[in-house]
């Protein structure tokens, strides 16, 4: 239902952007309406477990689980193709297969506990599905089509204004991620890219199904959507060569939404309260 969700507001930010072609707009559409989830597991179920375990010998048994998943992949089950390890809190996206896959310890209770309001289930669960579909459209991919195909498809009328914003990604790396460095450029700019069609979109979602206006803790549900979003990323705490540091990745994400500066009604001046040029934004 989410996933749906999150997904129909996507849909909209499609139909009302003003700068796509209808070449653009009709392969984006495409693209989005094609796209799967698949959460917990794959489609059609993991096969029964053949190797041998042995009580005594865990990396035996870890190895002999490793050779038969890699064995289904590339004898008789395809979508198995992009599974790694469901212990993984973890979600992402396979862009040779335009789909978005959601662990299941990702959805366990250290990450989603039971009995959610809309405000932690959109800004974690909805943030991260958002996130995925997001890769769909940043950088690497708008090359990718519905079916997973390498086929540019944001149509060149559309390529200057897409660039642009690229360029402005880059920029706020530059300046304010320490971390940044020739050889994660392409990944950090990807993430951040992601991340900023993540925030907004999982925004939008929640705002529309929304239906608690209760102030728990001195915070409105607006508060805690931002407050639930920027302790998921801090939990997470990724330091690798693909995403850019926490710090980064919340303040960038939030302040680029004027709907930040309004729940915690920030002067304007104010840090986190961007002003028109300072935001970012790619879909």
């Amino acid at each position: 239902e989410v996933f749906e969700n999150v997904r129909s507001a996507f849909r909209e930010r499609i139909q009302n952007a003003d700068w796509y072609s209808p070449e653009t707009r009709q392969a984006a559409l495409q693209k989005l309406e094609a796209m799967k989830l698949e959460v917990g597991r794959p489609s059609e179920g993991f096969p029964a477990l053949e190797a041998q375990i042995k009580p005594d010998d865990h990396l035996g048994n870890v190895s002999a689980i490793r050779m038969q998943h890699a064995r289904m992949v590339l004898t008789r089950n395809s979508s198995l193709l992009g599974w790694g390890a469901t212990s993984d809190v973890n979600a992402y996206y396979l862009p040779f297969q335009n789909k978005a896959v959601v662990t299941g310890a990702f959805l366990g209770a250290a990450t989603l506990p039971e009995n959610l309001e809309a405000a932690e289930l959109y800004g974690v669960l909805g943030f991260a599905l958002a996130h995925e579909i997001g890769h769909g459209y940043e950088a690497g991919g708008v090359t990718r089509d519905a079916q997973g195909a390498h086929k540019p498809w944001l149509h060149f009328s559309d390529q200057h204004e897409f660039t642009q914003r690229l360029s402005d990604i880059f920029a706020r790396l530059s300046s304010d991620e320490p971390a940044l460095t020739e050889s994660n450029r392409t990944q950090y700019g990807q993430e951040t890219g992601a991340d900023l069609v993540g925030i907004s979109v999982a925004y939008e979602a929640f705002l529309k199904h929304n239906k608690d206006r209760t102030v728990r803790d001195g915070h409105t549900p607006e508060q805690r959507f931002f407050l639930h979003f920027a302790s998921m990323l801090s939990r997470s705490n990724i330091k690798d060569e693909i995403h850019p540091g926490d710090r980064f990745r919340v303040d960038t994400a939030a302040a680029s939404l004027p709907a930040y500066a309004a729940a915690f009604s920030l002067s304007p001046g104010a840090p986190m309260a961007f002003k028109q040029g300072q935001r970012l934004g790619l879909w």
